[in-house]
């Protein structure tokens, strides 16, 4: 097969409108006098760079259309078919926003959608709508930005609410033979897909190689710590972490979350803990799944109708460079994935190969425990100081986390991404003590912050900062920068640029493989394998390849994504499973418009 080709996101197209709005402006008026322009198909409503982002809602489907003459033909196409209607702003939210570098009347907008399946059945759906207006002269507002997701449907249900009913106290008898969805995976994606599965009334499992919930946290380095707000790390019906949980949440944190979830919605008996997928191969007969699984020596068959691959980003598939002279190394070589403590190289000297956020964490928890470290870096890394991480002011204590959510994620990611940008611009100014210690040190700065990127592109190669870079501008972390290494002598790690460092112990932070078809074509048949696509970085439509939607697999699904990620869009594959084992599977717009 052909897979779906990413494209570098400094080639996908976006601007930010920094017109200033007068407060007097009424927010409510210009919304809603865009709203009556698409009602009537008035076509130029939409800004000429507009861009229009839909989760489901209108094409069945997770697209992004850029610029006005595109999304009027996707638009028309799909409304004639949808027909949404009732467009109502939700009350309380219109308002001006002025955002980082960007001024725009916005406001969220209900609305009802017809939905056709395949099964030739019409469903009502319910939708939501952020619009974002701006002002192109003389009182003329257009659409900058739409964004618009599908919440519920009528025979489906709602996967953001959690039935009273659906928590009877009653446990399913033992392992069974077959269910209609298995999940590979049971940390955050695979729980917060498994929850919704249950909320929708969908009979879902799902399977982890450990042996308890939160596991996959507690068996990583002792010291690691979240590097994003509590509340930005919480579980789906604002499953929230205790008030006593400090900002940054801890392993043992993570796992008395996840412990206390699976207990309130009594997912106990669904997850199959201890159990280890071997192989997974379709039936185009008889449209299933066999899963062949291992558990405690034992091995099992279950049927399933879809299968869903909630194996975090990467499956944790280490990248482990090959140098030469490793089996004469006298130390120790680990990767970071085998990386439990520093405890027991008190008084020795070690190498962190690595500079991005676990490289800094390992190389704090060996300043803590006594070791003298060296860290490598070979490229510029992008530093951001906890308290400038423009998230802290939509997931803070008090926030209702789905609607940030939904106001964070749902937004058109080039967009997202100059937003973002313009933040990292202020952060040299704003940090510039911090900053010209790390470069007096030897650490090479990249100033030109992108964090969209490292979220939708590299996966990684940032630090944001929560006491690191203060342990290097104190040289307790020392610095080797600008050559990478090569090989190793008996007692030293040797570099490019000819020198070479003593170690007794050299732990890689060089990250994981960070396409998920990789892991998840190992366990399934070749066939099956050649119909994976390819998953992470974008499209040429700015949405994330692969995750969520269905692929040329039939009843195959990819969950990827960290908490925040996996909480929001795992609404999306929830929904699109339950209208399947109804027999009315969506059928997603597929057109596509030249990029002239």
């Amino acid at each position: 097969m052909t897979r779906t080709p990413w494209v570098p996101m400094d080639q996908l197209p976006a601007f930010l409108p920094g017109t200033p709005i007068p407060d007097s402006v009424s927010a409510d008026e210009v919304v809603q006098t865009c709203i009556g322009r698409l009602e009537k198909h008035d076509h130029s409503v939409w800004h000429p760079q507009a861009y229009w982002r839909d989760l489901l809602a209108l094409t069945s489907n997770m697209r992004t259309f850029y610029s006005a003459s595109v999304i009027e033909a996707a638009w028309g196409d799909v409304t004639a078919t949808s027909r949404p209607s009732g467009f109502a702003i939700v009350p309380g939210t219109a308002s001006i926003e002025r955002m980082p570098g960007a001024q725009c009347v916005g406001a969220k907008v209900g609305f009802d959608v017809e939905i056709r399946g395949r099964g030739g059945k019409s469903m009502v759906g319910r939708g939501l709508a952020i619009l974002r207006a701006v002002d192109v002269g003389g009182g003329d507002w257009k659409i900058w930005t739409l964004s618009t997701l599908l919440e519920s449907v009528e025979g489906l249900g709602d996967p953001d609410v959690f039935p009273d009913e659906m928590l009877s106290g009653a446990k399913e008898a033992g392992r069974r033979g077959a269910v209609d969805v298995l999940i590979v995976g049971a940390g955050p994606a695979g729980l917060a897909t498994l929850a919704r599965m249950k909320s929708l009334g969908v009979d879902a499992v799902a399977v982890d190689k450990y042996e308890a919930v939160g596991m996959s946290w507690t068996e990583r380095y002792k010291s690691l710590r979240l590097h994003t707000p509590k509340m930005m790390n919480c579980l789906p019906f604002n499953f929230y972490p205790g008030k006593h949980v400090p900002e940054l949440m801890g392993v043992q944190d993570l796992r008395e979350m996840y412990e206390g979830f699976v207990q309130k919605y009594e997912l106990d008996d669904r997850l199959w803990m201890a159990t280890t997928v071997k192989t997974t191969s379709w039936s185009e007969n008889t449209k299933t799944w066999t899963v062949k699984l291992t558990s405690q020596g034992k091995e099992s068959t279950v049927e399933a109708k879809h299968v869903v691959f909630a194996i975090g980003f990467t499956g944790r598939l280490p990248n482990m460079p090959t140098l030469e002279g490793k089996e004469q190394f006298q130390g120790e070589i680990l990767h970071a994935s085998e990386y439990v403590s520093s405890d027991k190289w008190a008084g020795k000297k070690a190498i962190v190969v690595g500079s991005a956020n676990t490289g800094h964490d390992v190389a704090v928890d060996m300043v803590n425990a006594g070791v003298d470290v060296t860290m490598t870096q070979r490229n510029k890394t992008t530093v951001i100081p906890l308290a400038s991480l423009p998230l802290n002011r939509m997931y803070h204590e008090n926030a209702n986390v789905k609607d940030a959510d939904i106001d964070f994620m749902s937004r058109p990611i080039p967009v997202t991404r100059l937003m973002l940008k313009n933040i990292g611009k202020a952060l040299p100014k704003l940090h510039k003590a911090k900053f010209d210690a790390l470069e007096k040190a030897g650490f090479r700065l990249d100033l030109d912050a992108d964090l969209a990127r490292v979220l939708y592109e590299t996966l990684g190669g940032h630090y944001l900062d929560i006491g690191g870079s203060d342990l290097i501008g104190e040289g307790k972390i020392k610095v080797k920068s600008g050559s990478s290494p090569v090989s190793f002598s008996k007692t030293a790690m040797k570099f490019e640029d000819g020198s070479e460092m003593e170690a007794d112990v050299v732990v890689f932070a060089t990250g994981y493989e960070t396409n998920m078809r990789v892991p998840a074509s190992e366990l399934v048949s070749a066939d099956v394998a050649e119909k994976l696509d390819d998953v992470w970085r974008l499209d040429d439509e700015a949405q994330p390849r692969g995750a969520w939607k269905p692929i040329d697999q039939p009843n195959f699904w990819y969950c990827p994504g960290d908490l925040a990620l996996s909480r929001f869009h795992s609404r999306f594959v929830a929904l699109q499973v339950k209208a399947e084992l109804q027999g009315n599977a969506f059928e997603p717009y597929k057109k596509r418009f030249s990029k002239e």
